[in-house]
């Protein structure tokens, strides 16, 4: 959580300076660990209190920041209808680079999740693009960018592809050891080898993506790697790892649903998550008594 602590450091030295930019700034950056560690309820105290300060200093920049982050945790709730509306929202200011590229892999990954793949790509073209001709592009966005790019080229059905993103991603992610990314890039070869019928690489790659999940750290990451490893021992016949893996892939969707606040926004993402778990097997939708 050095991210955390470091975005704690400029909220508290902005206030002692009331330098409300930073500070505003510094409460942005608080927002993103507790997306990917599943604590949601932080996260959206944190956007609210964002959305509120933004409105009390008119600050157009960092409202679209805020309903950007708004719009990831839709995204990652599988509200993809929600994360459209959020990033409607952004449109206010665009007026920069920082959030038109931001807002452009908001747009792609939420057109990637409705299954318009051509909308798609011509959002993550122009990212590519522009990342090919030297364009900087802040870490977490490109370890975003190339995990949807991974999914859009396997969507597509061409794996060598979505094997050149995986590597990029896993590239970005290893050396600062971001577990979530490490485990969806292995994830994503595990998919491409499974899409090539390379049993031994997929089986390979998926241990290598449960050794990141184990410790419980990247839920977001977790329940997807489960539900692929559940999907490939099914297909080697193997019912009794694929149940346990279905398990504690519905284990980690309702943990992340029943963290959530009783609010109408809220009760719309645990709808959005627990309906990943009707492709669930029987097993791991029952309720444990």
């Amino acid at each position: 959580m050095d991210a955390l602590c470091a975005a704690d450091e400029v909220v508290q030295l902005s206030l002692r300076q009331r330098d409300s930019f930073n500070y505003m700034g510094g409460q942005y950056y608080r927002t993103w660990p507790p997306l990917y560690s599943g604590n949601w309820p932080q996260l959206v105290a944190a956007i609210d209190e964002g959305l509120h300060t933004a409105s009390q200093n008119s600050n157009l920049f960092i409202d679209t920041a805020y309903q950007l982050v708004k719009a990831a945790l839709h995204l990652q709730a599988l509200d993809f209808q929600g994360a459209e509306v959020f990033r409607m929202n952004a449109a206010n200011y665009l007026g920069d680079q920082y959030t038109k590229y931001v807002y452009q892999l908001m747009y792609g990954h939420t057109y990637l999740g409705q299954g318009r793949l051509a909308e798609a790509w011509k959002l993550f073209h122009q990212i590519e693009q522009a990342l090919d001709d030297g364009t900087l592009i802040e870490l977490r966005y490109r370890l975003m960018f190339y995990e949807n790019l991974g999914a859009y080229w396997l969507a597509e059905g061409d794996s060598g592809k979505a094997r050149s993103a995986a590597g990029r991603l896993l590239a970005l992610a290893t050396p600062p050891g971001n577990r979530h990314f490490q485990a969806v890039g292995n994830r994503l070869l595990a998919l491409c080898a499974q899409a090539e019928n390379d049993r031994h690489e997929a089986a390979a790659r998926m241990e290598q993506a449960l050794t990141f999940v184990e410790d419980g750290q990247a839920p977001l990451a977790a329940w997807r790697v489960h539900a692929t490893a559940a999907e490939l021992h099914e297909r080697r016949g193997d019912s009794a790892a694929a149940a346990e893996h279905h398990r504690q892939a519905a284990t980690v969707l309702r943990g992340l649903a029943d963290g959530l606040g009783d609010d109408d926004e809220s009760r719309t993402l645990a709808g959005t998550l627990m309906g990943a778990l009707r492709p669930l097997s029987p097993q791991a939708l029952a309720s444990p008594s």
